[in-house]
């Protein structure tokens, strides 16, 4: 709160007859002088969405404080998570969710309910719009505190620990004098519940509260993840606490939650279920300042990871590759905001494919001799490309070329040049298709006399690497026990750089570079 708007509470107190105001706030605080403007403090989503909807750039709009450009993006990045915005402008999602009086994240649901109707499935939609109507009151539905709940005999809407079933059967069936429900709360979600209805076209319901149907969760969650896949969360166990991640800002959950109920009355059971995963439905964020500021889920709905894998959350990673008799088979983990929601051993396909054929080339365990030689070409075209241009490179007589990749980014390209999508293709490559061009041999030739890749003095055998900007060689010893490093004389010209070579557990300075 800034000083002006907390001045402006004492006119409050006083409005209708002589009143006093108390205004607390911590000793450290310090308040702005005034409230910023509402488009420097609110969401821009709605008014980037709105503004799209009606054929309007938003950055076009004269206002009276312009919004800031880091708010707009944020919210256009919003927009095409929700599936609003694509690279065209507003999609026809967007078009429908402009027209709802409700918050984006939620109207977003309403918009995958009517898909879901228009499919025939007619029950799934209602509980859809339930949900949506529970949520989108300004106050909790449900009233009292968690304490004086008893969930021990399942009469509670929140004794099977899911909030979104908990919301929809109190809509439907609650009592607010029975079932513990904020009486006004739930009026306003019934009546917004029916105003979503007609709105959609549904059919009129009954006007007595009944059970219905039994929710099918599995399905009310696949159409939370297809309107939004954010709202999943895997769980997090650091000691006796569980936090809940998605990649971004990580959640505790809210004592009311119906799942934190169920927990805390499980807990010494032995049949006691572990959840692993929810999907969030509604936060609230707490704290003293921004810094300790924490959120807190107060919606959540328990889901098991195997209904995150079939909703295509998570990245797939590649451990382990074998080959047996031509057939390449890996271990694929999918990975979700650094949990292992699947471990799978399968036939990769697509980028999977083309990543475990380079692992095997990489591992030497593909075409005998080729991952040397692979090197070598790499090398040889990178001393190449630094020394053409130069003096150097003119004398020995070298094209320009591009510096080459690392060999790990050359495979990646190749194999998909190629065409490669699965480990069966493996079939139809040879060792020269998974091979760098080589230099002309003239080239070739005149770089090995001049920077030879491994040099010999008898009693120690030595590979080179060359460092062009730097004008330096070094010399790794690869055979031998030499303390001392090999003389001078001994050495190759190396083209007038600083020559060092490995001795002793140490590198020692042969010869110092020449001008050139």
């Amino acid at each position: 709160i800034a000083d002006d708007s907390a001045e402006q509470r004492a006119g409050r107190a006083g409005r209708t007859a002589a009143g006093v105001c108390y205004r607390l706030w911590s000793q450290t605080a310090r308040l702005a002088s005034a409230t910023p403007p509402e488009v420097h403090r609110e969401s821009l989503v709605p008014l980037v969405l709105g503004a799209a909807a009606a054929g309007v750039p938003v950055r076009a709009l004269p206002f009276l404080d312009p919004p800031k450009e880091h708010a707009l993006a944020l919210a256009e990045t919003e927009l095409r998570a929700l599936g609003a915005f694509d690279d065209a402008g507003v999609t026809a999602k967007g078009r429908a969710l402009s027209s709802l009086p409700l918050d984006p994240h939620l109207g977003r649901l309403v918009v995958e309910a009517q898909a879901r109707r228009e499919a025939g499935e007619h029950a799934l939609a209602d509980d859809v719009v339930a949900l949506v109507a529970a949520l989108a009151v300004d106050r909790p539905v449900f009233d009292g505190p968690p304490r004086e709940l008893n969930l021990a005999d399942g009469s509670d809407f929140r004794a099977s620990g899911c909030d979104a079933v908990a919301l929809v059967r109190a809509l439907r069936e609650g009592d607010a004098r029975r079932d513990g429900l904020h009486h006004l709360a739930l009026t306003e979600a019934r009546q917004l519940h029916q105003r979503l209805r007609q709105a959609l076209g549904f059919p009129a319901r009954e006007a007595e509260r009944s059970a219905g149907p039994a929710i099918d969760r599995h399905a009310l969650a696949r159409v939370i993840l297809a309107a939004d896949a954010r709202t999943a969360y895997v769980a997090r166990h650091r000691n006796h606490e569980t936090a809940w991640a998605n990649g971004g800002t990580e959640l505790q959950l809210g004592r009311e939650s119906a799942l934190r109920l169920k927990q805390e009355r499980d807990t010494g059971r032995r049949d006691a279920s572990k959840v692993d995963a929810v999907l969030v439905l509604d936060t609230r964020a707490i704290g003293a300042s921004p810094r300790e500021t924490r959120v807190i889920a107060t919606c959540v709905m328990p889901v098991p990871l195997l209904w995150l894998v079939e909703a295509g959350l998570g990245e797939e990673r590649l451990l382990s590759v074998t080959r047996e008799r031509g057939q390449i088979t890996a271990t694929v983990e999918r990975v979700y905001a650094g949990v292992v929601l699947q471990s799978r051993e399968a036939e990769p396909e697509g980028p999977l494919a083309r990543e475990a054929i380079a692992k095997l080339f990489l591992e030497g365990r593909l075409f005998k001799g080729s991952l040397a030689e692979a090197k070598r070409r790499l090398s040889e075209r990178a001393l190449a490309a630094g020394l053409a241009g130069t003096r150097l490179g003119d004398t020995l007589g070298l094209s320009p070329i591009a510096p080459p990749p690392p060999l790990d980014v050359f495979l990646a390209e190749r194999l998909l040049e190629l065409g490669v999508e699965r480990a069966s293709d493996l079939g139809l490559l040879s060792a020269e298709d998974l091979l760098p061009n080589a230099l002309p041999a003239h080239e070739s030739q005149q770089l090995a006399q001049e920077f030879p890749p491994r040099v010999s003095v008898g009693d120690a055998e030595y590979v080179s690497e060359v460092d062009v900007e730097q004008r330096l060689v070094t010399l790794r010893m690869v055979r031998g026990q030499r303390t001392t490093p090999p003389p001078a004389q001994y050495i190759p010209r190396f083209g007038g750089f600083k020559v060092c070579a490995e001795a002793g557990r140490a590198l020692h300075v042969v010869r110092v570079a020449t001008r050139g």
